[in-house]
């Protein structure tokens, strides 16, 4: 059964030849049919996107929801996302984005870390939020530095530090995030602890808009 679910893998990301997603869709439905949870959270996410076939929604979230509750952390984190970002059941989609993270889920750590920030189904909580964060940017996640970069400059849940803010802004900026393009800018032009420079504030905030 595993080595159905890594054929699938492969044949998806076009490792060892040509992606596939069609046949990488079946061979994760036999695996995912077969008990193994990785496959029903790959399977659930092309059902989800229509890769290799039809969109199959409900289906996606069935697959998603038998991953889940076998404890898979992938499936863990996209469903705490949806329930999330419906309002649907906001303590159901906490419990799930923490499981995830707790089992090293990057993206379910980012969403933690928006919930607290915005008190989102939690007490909010700028030092939590904080938390996730820096956990998430250390594995390199742009959103997660950002969003950290942001609270360092506001001094949100931490001391202020416009100086590692800028860091971290500069950082995932340069690599294309949108948000850290913004608050670069808005750091640039208003800063109290560094130089300003509007020059380069108007620069990144023209690049945000553009984006």
């Amino acid at each position: 059964v595993e080595a159905m679910q890594m054929v699938g893998g492969m044949l998806a990301r076009g490792l060892g030849g040509e992606e596939n997603d069609a046949q990488a869709r079946e061979w994760l439905q036999r695996a995912a049919d077969a008990g193994n949870l990785s496959a029903m959270a790959g399977l659930a996410g092309m059902l989800e996107r229509g890769d290799g076939g039809p969109a199959l929604r409900q289906e996606a979230d069935r697959y998603y929801q038998l991953a889940a509750d076998g404890g898979n952390a992938q499936a863990l984190s996209r469903l705490g996302y949806k329930l999330l970002a419906e309002g649907a059941d906001l303590e159901r989609a906490i419990d799930y984005l923490t499981r995830a993270a707790d089992a090293g889920q990057v993206s379910a750590m980012v969403n933690l870390g928006l919930a607290y920030e915005e008190g989102q189904g939690v007490p909010q909580s700028y030092e939590r939020a904080m938390g996730y964060y820096q956990a998430a940017l250390v594995k390199g996640n742009l959103t997660a530095m950002a969003n950290a970069g942001a609270l360092l400059a506001k001094g949100l849940g931490v001391k202020r530090d416009e100086r590692l803010g800028l860091s971290y802004l500069q950082q995932a900026a340069t690599q294309g995030e949108r948000y850290a393009m913004f608050e670069l800018g808005v750091l640039l032009l208003e800063a109290e602890q560094i130089p300003q420079n509007p020059v380069e504030a108007a620069r990144w905030l023209q690049q945000s808009a553009r984006k």
